[in-house]
């Protein structure tokens, strides 16, 4: 769990450079189309990773939950 969180906090961190990189790109004065698709294109592949690693947490967790859950009713 700890090792998918601490993916997660990269994963982030990553997303969030490429919205900024992305935020840069289309402010520029003439906007270069082409960097616009390219860091679209990455910025929609970070999405994708960090909606695996996010759902993957939340499996975990909510299995973790189930099992206190059990554990506390047991004894």
């Amino acid at each position: 769990m700890d090792a998918l969180k601490l993916r997660r906090t990269l994963l982030e961190t990553a997303f969030t450079k490429a919205v900024n990189h992305l935020q840069e790109i289309i402010e520029n004065d003439p906007v270069d189309m082409n960097a616009v698709e390219t860091a679209f294109e990455q910025l929609k592949v970070k999405s994708a990773k960090l909606k695996e690693v996010e759902d993957a947490v939340l499996e975990l967790s909510i299995e973790s939950n189930c099992t206190q859950e059990a554990d506390n009713i047991e004894f």
